[in-house]
């Protein structure tokens, strides 16, 4: 290993990260149904609350989406996760994300993280694009001032200037993708976390993100 890569300071360290979900319906809504649910399985009757098509061999059991991960990215960085369907990839994504804790195991995040990890998310779509960009900075710790220092070339890198004071809700999928980069990549993130969204972007605005992400690594 080279003196170079052993003195630089990781940005992101995975140890040991395992993910457990319990599968099965968890909770009914209102205490009243769960407690239903509880005196049926008591009693070794049909829950009353299970929707329609539900298997109740399901419950009690729990599925590993992880299960021992270990990575280290280092600054400057890029790293792809590649998987079949089902492999855990997004959940990984998740948890880089801070959407959801790990069962076990230790995520040291050394940095701001802005995450597009599905078309819409972290979007209010009865706000205007304008007024996402602003709320996205919050979210990411920046102030009213440094966003509005970088709005001019968010909306232009966006391609979304003829509607960026629509509410984002009437936004094609595209769009959103675009706003959504155009905000991660301007608003002062040292930590870039996709789940294949740039799949939805023509051609042209995946090349221009590759680019992009090129300048700010």
């Amino acid at each position: 290993m080279s003196t170079e890569l052993t003195t630089r300071e990781p940005v992101i360290e995975v140890r040991n990260v395992k993910k457990q979900y319990k599968l099965g319906q968890i909770g009914g809504g209102t205490l009243t149904a769960d407690l239903q649910s509880w005196w049926a399985r008591v009693l070794g009757k049909e829950d009353p609350n299970m929707p329609i098509g539900t298997d109740s061999r399901l419950f009690g059991k729990t599925f590993m989406a992880l299960n021992g991960v270990d990575l280290t990215v280092y600054k400057g960085e890029a790293l792809g996760v590649i998987g079949r369907n089902g492999a855990g990839k997004s959940t990984l994504l998740k948890l880089l994300s801070r959407i959801t804790a790990p069962t076990s195991g230790e995520i040291r995040i050394k940095g701001r993280i802005a995450s597009m990890l599905e078309v819409g998310t972290g979007f209010n779509g009865e706000m205007t694009g304008r007024e996402n960009i602003y709320m996205n900075g919050a979210i990411l710790g920046m102030t009213k001032a440094e966003v509005d220092k970088k709005l001019d070339q968010i909306i232009e890198f966006s391609e979304c200037g003829d509607f960026i004071d629509t509410p984002v809700k009437r936004y094609s999928s595209g769009m959103f993708v675009k706003l959504a980069f155009a905000v991660a990549a301007h608003l002062d993130s040292e930590i870039m976390v996709m789940d294949e969204v740039l799949a939805v972007g023509d051609m042209k605005f995946q090349q221009k993100c590759l680019s992009k992400m090129s300048e700010v690594a």
